[in-house]
Protein backbone atom coordinates (compact mmCIF):
# COMPACT_ATOMS: atom_id res chain seq x y z
CA UNK A 1 0.00 0.00 0.00
CA UNK A 2 2.54 2.27 0.75
CA UNK A 3 4.38 1.59 -2.06
CA UNK A 4 1.35 1.99 -4.00
CA UNK A 5 0.88 5.81 -2.75
CA UNK A 6 4.73 6.84 -2.89
CA UNK A 7 3.99 6.09 -6.68
CA UNK A 8 0.56 8.10 -7.02
CA UNK A 9 2.35 10.72 -5.43
CA UNK A 10 5.41 10.95 -7.65
CA UNK A 11 2.88 10.24 -10.34
CA UNK A 12 1.04 13.65 -9.27
CA UNK A 13 4.59 15.62 -8.56
CA UNK A 14 5.55 14.83 -12.25
CA UNK A 15 1.80 15.91 -14.13
CA UNK A 16 2.16 19.19 -11.54
CA UNK A 17 5.70 19.71 -13.11
CA UNK A 18 4.04 19.04 -16.72
CA UNK A 19 1.31 21.69 -16.49
CA UNK A 20 4.11 24.25 -14.99
CA UNK A 21 5.99 23.96 -18.07
CA UNK A 22 3.01 24.11 -20.56
CA UNK A 23 2.11 27.45 -18.66
CA UNK A 24 5.21 28.64 -18.71
CA UNK A 25 5.02 28.08 -23.36
CA UNK A 26 1.82 29.91 -22.92
CA UNK A 27 3.19 32.64 -21.55
CA UNK A 28 6.98 33.66 -22.88
CA UNK A 29 7.95 37.42 -23.43
CA UNK A 30 8.99 38.55 -27.02
CA UNK A 31 12.30 40.30 -27.93
CA UNK A 32 11.70 43.86 -28.26
CA UNK A 33 14.08 44.48 -31.25
CA UNK A 34 13.12 48.46 -32.04
CA UNK A 35 10.46 51.00 -31.91
CA UNK A 36 9.84 54.50 -33.29
CA UNK A 37 7.42 56.90 -33.02
CA UNK A 38 5.11 57.22 -36.13
CA UNK A 39 3.21 60.74 -37.10
CA UNK A 40 -0.03 59.12 -36.85
CA UNK A 41 -2.47 59.80 -34.23
CA UNK A 42 -4.19 57.17 -32.23
CA UNK A 43 -2.94 54.44 -34.77
CA UNK A 44 -5.26 51.37 -34.53
CA UNK A 45 -5.13 48.84 -37.24
CA UNK A 46 -2.20 47.58 -38.92
CA UNK A 47 -1.26 46.16 -42.33
CA UNK A 48 1.29 44.67 -44.69
CA UNK A 49 0.57 46.77 -48.10
CA UNK A 50 1.36 45.58 -51.88
CA UNK A 51 4.32 42.99 -51.74
CA UNK A 52 4.59 42.96 -47.98
CA UNK A 53 6.95 46.55 -49.02
CA UNK A 54 5.40 48.51 -46.51
CA UNK A 55 2.32 48.98 -43.84
CA UNK A 56 -1.18 50.53 -43.99
CA UNK A 57 -2.16 51.85 -40.68
CA UNK A 58 -5.63 53.65 -39.56
CA UNK A 59 -6.12 56.52 -37.11
CA UNK A 60 -9.33 56.31 -34.84
CA UNK A 61 -8.45 60.22 -34.47
CA UNK A 62 -8.49 61.31 -38.23
CA UNK A 63 -10.53 58.26 -39.23
CA UNK A 64 -7.94 57.96 -42.38
CA UNK A 65 -5.73 55.36 -44.13
CA UNK A 66 -2.03 55.93 -43.93
CA UNK A 67 1.02 54.31 -45.99
CA UNK A 68 4.22 54.02 -43.72
CA UNK A 69 7.61 52.32 -43.70
CA UNK A 70 8.91 49.78 -41.25
CA UNK A 71 10.58 52.08 -39.19
CA UNK A 72 7.37 54.41 -39.01
CA UNK A 73 7.54 57.02 -41.83
CA UNK A 74 4.68 58.19 -43.38
CA UNK A 75 4.68 57.63 -47.12
CA UNK A 76 1.22 58.69 -47.96
CA UNK A 77 -2.26 59.38 -47.02
CA UNK A 78 -5.19 57.79 -48.75
CA UNK A 79 -8.33 60.10 -50.15
CA UNK A 80 -10.78 58.86 -47.76
CA UNK A 81 -12.08 59.38 -44.19
CA UNK A 82 -14.38 56.74 -42.39
CA UNK A 83 -16.28 56.99 -39.07
CA UNK A 84 -14.31 55.74 -35.93
CA UNK A 85 -11.90 53.18 -38.22
CA UNK A 86 -10.35 50.35 -35.86
CA UNK A 87 -8.69 47.61 -38.40
CA UNK A 88 -7.72 47.74 -42.06
CA UNK A 89 -6.38 44.51 -44.40
CA UNK A 90 -4.66 44.79 -48.01
CA UNK A 91 -6.48 42.58 -50.58
CA UNK A 92 -3.73 41.04 -52.39
CA UNK A 93 -6.51 39.77 -55.17
CA UNK A 94 -8.33 43.23 -56.22
CA UNK A 95 -5.82 45.58 -55.24
CA UNK A 96 -7.61 47.03 -52.65
CA UNK A 97 -8.13 47.85 -48.92
CA UNK A 98 -10.73 46.62 -46.46
CA UNK A 99 -11.51 48.89 -43.10
CA UNK A 100 -13.86 48.49 -40.23
CA UNK A 101 -16.26 50.86 -38.88
CA UNK A 102 -16.62 50.29 -34.86
CA UNK A 103 -19.25 51.99 -34.17
CA UNK A 104 -21.43 51.65 -37.35
CA UNK A 105 -20.39 47.77 -37.52
CA UNK A 106 -19.32 48.34 -41.54
CA UNK A 107 -16.86 46.38 -43.56
CA UNK A 108 -15.83 48.73 -46.38
CA UNK A 109 -13.63 47.67 -49.32
CA UNK A 110 -11.90 50.90 -51.09
CA UNK A 111 -9.55 51.27 -53.56
CA UNK A 112 -6.20 53.07 -53.51
CA UNK A 113 -7.49 56.05 -54.05
CA UNK A 114 -10.20 56.32 -51.57
CA UNK A 115 -13.35 55.50 -53.87
CA UNK A 116 -15.86 53.38 -51.64
CA UNK A 117 -15.74 49.74 -53.88
CA UNK A 118 -18.39 48.36 -51.34
CA UNK A 119 -19.42 48.59 -47.63
CA UNK A 120 -21.51 45.89 -46.22
CA UNK A 121 -23.31 46.21 -42.03
CA UNK A 122 -22.10 43.11 -40.33
CA UNK A 123 -25.25 41.91 -38.79
CA UNK A 124 -24.09 41.20 -34.72
CA UNK A 125 -25.37 42.16 -31.72
CA UNK A 126 -22.90 44.26 -29.94
CA UNK A 127 -24.04 46.00 -26.10
CA UNK A 128 -21.52 48.53 -26.30
CA UNK A 129 -21.11 50.48 -29.28
CA UNK A 130 -17.57 51.62 -27.90
CA UNK A 131 -16.23 47.20 -27.70
CA UNK A 132 -17.83 46.86 -31.40
CA UNK A 133 -15.55 45.49 -34.62
CA UNK A 134 -11.81 45.91 -34.20
CA UNK A 135 -9.70 44.21 -35.60
CA UNK A 136 -9.68 43.09 -39.23
CA UNK A 137 -7.14 40.56 -41.26
CA UNK A 138 -7.68 38.37 -44.95
CA UNK A 139 -6.46 34.77 -46.26
CA UNK A 140 -5.08 36.20 -49.51
CA UNK A 141 -5.01 32.76 -50.79
CA UNK A 142 -9.16 32.21 -50.43
CA UNK A 143 -10.18 36.00 -49.86
CA UNK A 144 -12.17 34.66 -46.55
CA UNK A 145 -11.71 38.36 -44.04
CA UNK A 146 -11.33 37.81 -40.00
CA UNK A 147 -13.08 39.90 -37.96
CA UNK A 148 -12.73 40.22 -33.76
CA UNK A 149 -15.41 42.15 -32.10
CA UNK A 150 -13.37 43.70 -28.70
CA UNK A 151 -16.02 42.30 -25.94
CA UNK A 152 -19.33 41.73 -25.35
CA UNK A 153 -19.90 39.67 -26.74
CA UNK A 154 -16.19 38.51 -27.37
CA UNK A 155 -16.17 36.79 -30.43
CA UNK A 156 -14.46 35.80 -33.65
CA UNK A 157 -16.44 36.24 -37.28
CA UNK A 158 -15.52 34.74 -40.39
CA UNK A 159 -16.69 35.78 -43.56
CA UNK A 160 -16.48 33.73 -47.17
CA UNK A 161 -14.99 35.33 -50.36
CA UNK A 162 -18.38 37.05 -50.68
CA UNK A 163 -18.41 38.48 -47.34
CA UNK A 164 -21.50 36.06 -45.91
CA UNK A 165 -20.49 35.41 -42.02
CA UNK A 166 -19.89 31.63 -42.01
CA UNK A 167 -18.83 31.40 -38.68
CA UNK A 168 -18.93 33.05 -35.03
CA UNK A 169 -16.28 31.45 -32.42
CA UNK A 170 -16.44 32.55 -28.71
CA UNK A 171 -13.11 34.08 -27.77
CA UNK A 172 -12.37 33.26 -24.24
CA UNK A 173 -8.60 34.01 -23.51
CA UNK A 174 -8.19 37.46 -22.96
CA UNK A 175 -9.68 40.64 -21.42
CA UNK A 176 -10.68 41.88 -25.12
CA UNK A 177 -9.67 41.42 -28.34
CA UNK A 178 -7.96 44.50 -30.11
CA UNK A 179 -6.23 43.24 -33.47
CA UNK A 180 -6.05 40.34 -35.71
CA UNK A 181 -3.40 39.14 -38.28
CA UNK A 182 -3.79 35.78 -40.63
CA UNK A 183 -0.41 34.01 -40.71
CA UNK A 184 -0.22 32.24 -44.31
CA UNK A 185 2.99 30.54 -43.80
CA UNK A 186 1.91 28.96 -40.57
CA UNK A 187 -2.22 29.17 -41.77
CA UNK A 188 -2.96 30.43 -38.23
CA UNK A 189 -4.00 33.59 -36.45
CA UNK A 190 -2.20 35.81 -34.34
CA UNK A 191 -4.92 37.78 -32.21
CA UNK A 192 -4.18 40.90 -29.83
CA UNK A 193 -5.65 41.86 -26.61
CA UNK A 194 -5.11 45.60 -25.57
CA UNK A 195 -6.34 45.03 -21.82
CA UNK A 196 -4.65 41.82 -21.48
CA UNK A 197 -1.52 43.41 -22.79
CA UNK A 198 -0.59 39.86 -24.67
CA UNK A 199 -0.46 38.08 -28.27
CA UNK A 200 -1.87 35.07 -29.39
CA UNK A 201 -1.41 32.44 -31.60
CA UNK A 202 -4.69 30.74 -32.37
CA UNK A 203 -6.16 28.23 -34.67
CA UNK A 204 -8.70 29.88 -37.10
CA UNK A 205 -11.95 29.12 -35.09
CA UNK A 206 -9.48 31.49 -32.35
CA UNK A 207 -8.41 28.34 -30.10
CA UNK A 208 -5.51 29.64 -28.21
CA UNK A 209 -2.34 27.81 -28.99
CA UNK A 210 0.47 29.91 -27.69
CA UNK A 211 0.45 33.42 -25.95
CA UNK A 212 3.18 35.86 -25.76
CA UNK A 213 3.67 38.92 -23.20
CA UNK A 214 4.16 41.99 -24.84
CA UNK A 215 4.00 44.67 -22.23
CA UNK A 216 2.87 47.61 -24.63
CA UNK A 217 -0.08 50.07 -23.78
CA UNK A 218 -3.04 50.15 -26.06
CA UNK A 219 -1.77 47.68 -28.67
CA UNK A 220 -4.09 47.98 -31.30
CA UNK A 221 -2.90 46.40 -35.07
CA UNK A 222 -0.92 43.76 -35.52
CA UNK A 223 1.34 42.25 -38.73
CA UNK A 224 3.57 39.16 -38.53
CA UNK A 225 6.50 37.91 -40.56
CA UNK A 226 6.98 34.46 -39.70
CA UNK A 227 9.92 33.38 -41.69
CA UNK A 228 11.78 36.24 -40.23
CA UNK A 229 9.99 35.44 -37.15
CA UNK A 230 8.93 39.30 -36.46
CA UNK A 231 5.97 41.18 -35.26
CA UNK A 232 5.14 44.71 -35.54
CA UNK A 233 2.57 46.35 -33.30
CA UNK A 234 1.29 49.68 -32.95
CA UNK A 235 0.12 50.96 -29.94
CA UNK A 236 -2.53 53.87 -30.08
CA UNK A 237 -1.56 55.88 -26.75
CA UNK A 238 2.34 55.94 -27.48
CA UNK A 239 1.86 56.05 -31.27
CA UNK A 240 4.60 53.95 -31.76
CA UNK A 241 4.88 51.29 -33.99
CA UNK A 242 7.29 48.13 -31.68
CA UNK A 243 9.46 45.56 -33.70
CA UNK A 244 9.51 42.70 -31.72
CA UNK A 245 10.90 38.68 -32.43
CA UNK A 246 9.45 35.63 -31.32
Amino acid sequence: MKRNISIFLILISFLLSCSHIENEKLNEPLNLLSSYSIDVPEPSGLSFSSGKAALYVVSDNTNKIYKITFTGKVLSTIDFSGYDLEGVCFDENSNAIWIVEERERKLIKIDLLGNILKSIKIDIEINDENKGLEGLTINNENGFLYIVNEYNPSILIKLDENQHIISNYTLNFASDYSGIYYDEYLEKLWILSDESSKLTLCSLEGKAEKTYNIGINKAEGIVVDSKNNKVYIVSDSNEKLYVFQF
